[in-house]
């Protein structure tokens, strides 16, 4: 379950600074690039994208950012509900936190739907903004780098 509150906080961070047009561009051009190499549904598979998650699992998040994540993931039951990574063959999703992983990074639905999520509730943004700005950006950049490392190979 840890893993992916981390995954989640990672997307509401890179949604709630491109609403906010708050250093937007670093974390969607972060964004885009691992979808880029994650989202190939015939060539990821579940090692992959456990390695993936074991990079986000490094990632320090506060008791903040959790229970934030938690109050969200409840909001966003409808956007996991619609999500559809069948595509991903090679993935064992009898694993939740797998499914769940490409859920948030490559279905396009449940992005739109957690960005109407945001837009909808100007408190869950500024929550948000909030817990982002008490985010260390030298670790969200050890994130991108280990993931970035994982397709080096």
């Amino acid at each position: 379950m840890r893993h992916i509150l981390i995954v989640l906080s990672f997307m509401f961070i890179v949604v709630n600074n491109y609403w906010l047009n708050c250093v937007a561009e670093n974390d969607l051009e972060r964004l885009h690039k691992i979808q880029s190499l994650l989202c190939v549904p015939n060539k990821t598979d579940t090692a992959i994208v456990d390695k993936v998650i074991e990079c986000e699992h490094k990632h320090n998040i506060t008791a903040e950012g959790i229970a934030f994540a938690k109050k969200l993931e409840t909001k966003l039951t409808d956007c996991s509900n619609k999500a559809n990574v069948s595509a991903y063959t090679k993935v064992d999703q009898t694993v939740m936190v797998r499914k769940q992983a490409l859920i948030m990074y490559c279905d396009k639905e449940f992005f739109n739907c957690l960005v109407k999520v945001f837009v909808d509730n100007k408190d869950l943004m500024n929550e948000q903004g909030r817990i982002d700005k008490s985010q260390d950006e030298a670790v969200k950049a050890k994130t991108y780098q280990c993931v970035l490392d994982v397709f080096k190979n």
